[in-house]
């Protein structure tokens, strides 16, 4: 038995939140309505941000997307702005796990079962990438990494093309060989990298 694990990366997850949709999914999944509900929207509502480059700063420009990073209200809005995609992933017979904009996928397979292991995995983060782009979010390929679970003698026994998983936008998670984790990533190969770790 090995385990495929999948550590997936939102690029500015915080940031792309948008507040309307978020609202809606507070009313229509959690049941907030009335004054917690507008409460929600104050808490939200009036944030500006101006830009500053050069030594020059803009105007201030006034918010419609976006949570306030480091404050506790921030990763616990985004869990329930993210709560459905572990719907998406169950329905795919995947273990999920995740904490504010961190989510990690696995799945448990034997080595003769590599290739249907894959595939249901490839079509689970396919089917994330879809819900992901309907609620205004962006999976960042080159920060996502797989771990491969197993003993030594199971993972010796997988092929390095099977190690490798293909991504959403062309991207691929590539194994690091012979050199193992670490070692040099061949000219052109994407920052995304595959770890073996071995149980004794």
């Amino acid at each position: 038995m090995v385990t495929l694990v999948v550590l997936l990366d939102l690029s500015a997850a915080f940031d792309t939140v948008e507040h309307t949709l978020l609202l809606d999914i507070l009313r229509t999944r959690f049941g907030i309505t009335g004054p917690a509900l507008n409460w929600h929207k104050t808490y939200l509502s009036e944030r500006s941000n101006p830009v500053v480059t050069g030594g020059d700063e803009s105007i201030d420009t006034d918010l419609d997307c976006g949570l306030p990073q480091g404050s506790s209200l921030g990763p616990l809005k985004f869990i329930a702005f993210a709560a459905e995609m572990q719907e998406v992933v169950n329905r795919h017979g995947v273990s999920f796990h995740g904490f504010a904009d961190d989510s990690q996928l696995s799945k448990h397979m034997l080595v003769n079962e590599i290739h249907a292991g894959k595939c249901t995995m490839i079509d689970c983060i396919a089917n994330i990438e879809l819900w992901c782009h309907s609620h205004g979010l962006k999976l960042n390929a080159d920060k996502s990494d797989v771990i491969w679970l197993g003993s030594r003698q199971q993972l010796a026994m997988i092929s390095q093309a099977d190690k490798d998983l293909p991504l959403p936008g062309g991207s691929a998670v590539l194994s690091n060989g012979p050199g193992g984790p670490g070692a040099p990533k061949p000219q052109g190969a994407p920052n995304s990298r595959c770890v073996n770790f071995f149980i004794s």
